[in-house]
């Protein structure tokens, strides 16, 4: 599986139309991957914070992360942000958001991240407190099955190939950067 990087996909990532933040027509550009009825596109996720004590883990980011992300990207080149801080403040935006992330934040309250991090809440690591935290997927690129977020089960991300393939090319260099984080699926 060829990778690909945010200075490869810079020119799709300021052309695309995120108007409409349902329609993944409009990211054609941003594609990496086709195969039957799986896809998916680029995410501005390269960033990997070295320092974090902790990494959390999804499955695969959703439309809902990609379009916050992709969006983000396109209001930091707006402020002539550089490539750095775009990428920490894409993941920062993108990671985890939505509704996603509420529920996220209420769990690791829940279990006590925010007491053994010193952090008054777990939602400062999406902000003032994220060089503490790095996030990632297992599924680093978002995937959709048929248009759709994939939820993890159908197909096994472990026994497809070019799935496979992503994990064992994203995921395991991410892990070999934090060799001594707390990893939290």
């Amino acid at each position: 599986m060829a990778t690909k990087s945010y200075s490869e996909m810079l020119t799709a990532i300021k052309k695309v139309n995120l108007e409409n933040s349902k329609d993944l027509s409009a990211l054609d550009s941003l594609k990496i991957l086709e195969h039957g009825n799986i896809s998916s596109y680029y995410i501005p996720f390269d960033y990997v914070s070295e320092k974090a004590k902790v990494v959390l883990i999804g499955i695969t980011p959703g439309k809902t992360q990609l379009f916050n992300a992709l969006s983000s990207v396109q209001r930091s080149l707006m402020k002539g942000l550089e490539q750095e801080d775009v990428l920490k403040i894409a993941k920062n935006e993108g990671a985890f958001s939505g509704t996603l992330r509420k529920n996220l934040i209420k769990l690791l309250d829940h279990i006590g991240l925010h007491e053994k991090l010193g952090i008054s809440s777990t939602s400062s690591l999406f902000d003032k407190d994220a060089y503490l935290v790095h996030t990632t997927s297992v599924l680093r690129h978002p995937v959709f099955i048929n248009g759709k977020d994939y939820s993890g089960s159908t197909p096994n991300m472990l026994k497809h190939p070019l799935l496979r393939d992503m994990i064992d090319v994203y995921l395991m260099e991410e892990i070999s950067k934090l060799p001594k984080a707390i990893y939290i699926p």
